[in-house]
C-alpha cells in the first residue's frame, strides 16, 4: 500500500526550507566574537595620525618660511634650532601613531577576518594568521594584503549572504578597497623617495625640495588613505554585524523535520 494513502504510515519529515543557507549550520555561534572594540581602536588611531599629518604639514609650511628667509637674509641660528626642535618631535609623534595605527589594523584584520566562517563565508583563501602574516612579508607584501581586505569586505557584505544561490541584494562596491590599498602603495614608494632626499638633502635648495615632497605626501597620499581606512574599517564592521544578524536569524529558524521535533505539532 502506498505510504501517501496509509493512515498507519509513520509521519514523515517535511523537507527543510529551500532558502536554508547550505553551510549556515555548520559554522557554530561561539566562533564569532564582534571585532568592534578593535575597529573603535583602529579607527581612534587612524585619525590620531591625520592629525599629526596635519601638525607636520604646519610644521613643514613653517619651515619653508624660514628656508626662504634664509635665502635671502641668512639663517637665524636661534630660529633654526627652534624649527629642528619643533619638527623633529611633530615627526617622532606622526611616526608613533602610524606604527599605532598600522599595529591597530592588522589586529582588527585577524579578528574579523576569524569571524568569516560563522557569518556563512563560502570562499575563504587565507588562515587569520597569514591574513595578517602577509602584511610583512616581502614582495608579497605588495598584493596579498589586498587580497585579504578585499575578500575581508566581500564576505562581510550582508547582501553577498546567500539564500538558494541567490544573494539577498545588490553587493555593496568594492572600489573604497582598491582605492585605499593603491595609496598605501603609493605611500610607501613616497617614503622611500623622501628618506633618500633626506639623506642627501645639504643644502637649502635641498631642504626645500624636501619639504614641498613632504607636503604633498601627506596631503595628497597618507591624509587620504587613513581617512579610506576609518571608512573601510566602519563599514565593514558594520556590515559583519548586520550580516551576523542575519546568520542568527535564519539559524533561529525552525527547522521542519528537525532531530527532537514533534511530528504533530500543529504549524507556527
Amino acid at each position: 500500500m502506498d505510504d501517501v494513502s496509509n493512515p498507519y504510515a509513520s509521519p514523515q519529515a517535511a523537507a527543510p526550507p529551500d532558502f536554508a543557507p547550505s553551510t549556515l549550520m555548520k559554522a557554530s555561534v561561539a566562533d564569532y566574537r564582534s571585532a568592534r572594540g578593535r575597529a573603535n581602536i583602529a579607527t581612534f588611531l587612524a585619525a590620531a595620525y591625520i592629525v599629526c599629518a596635519v601638525l607636520e604639514i604646519g610644521s613643514l609650511v613653517m619651515q619653508i618660511q624660514l628656508l626662504e628667509t634664509a635665502q635671502t637674509v641668512g639663517v637665524d641660528p636661534a630660529a633654526a634650532e627652534a624649527n629642528d626642535t619643533r619638527h623633529v618631535f611633530i615627526s617622532m609623534i606622526s611616526l608613533a601613531a602610524a606604527l599605532g595605527s598600522l599595529v591597530a589594523l592588522v589586529v582588527w584584520i585577524y579578528r574579523a577576518y576569524a569571524n568569516l566562517p560563522a557569518l556563512d563565508a563560502h570562499e575563504i583563501q587565507f588562515t587569520p594568521g597569514w591574513a595578517v602574516g602577509w602584511f610583512f612579508v616581502p614582495i608579497m607584501n605588495l598584493f596579498r594584503p589586498y587580497q585579504v581586505v578585499r575578500e575581508l569586505w566581500n564576505e562581510s557584505d550582508p547582501n553577498r549572504f546567500t539564500l538558494s544561490g541567490q544573494v539577498l541584494g545588490e553587493p555593496a562596491s568594492g572600489a573604497i578597497v582598491g582605492w585605499w590599498w593603491g595609496l598605501r602603495i603609493v605611500s610607501g614608494v613616497l617614503g622611500q623617495v623622501i628618506f633618500r632626499m633626506s639623506g642627501e638633502a645639504e643644502t637649502i635648495d635641498g631642504l626645500l625640495a624636501l619639504s614641498y615632497v613632504s607636503i604633498a605626501a601627506g596631503a595628497l597620499c597618507d591624509i587620504p588613505l587613513h581617512i579610506l581606512q576609518i571608512l573601510l574599517i566602519r563599514k565593514t564592521q558594520r556590515h559583519q554585524e548586520q550580516r551576523y544578524e542575519l546568520v542568527e536569524k535564519y539559524r533561529a529558524f525552525p527547522m521542519p523535520g528537525a532531530a527532537g521535533a514533534n511530528p504533530f505539532a500543529e504549524p507556527a
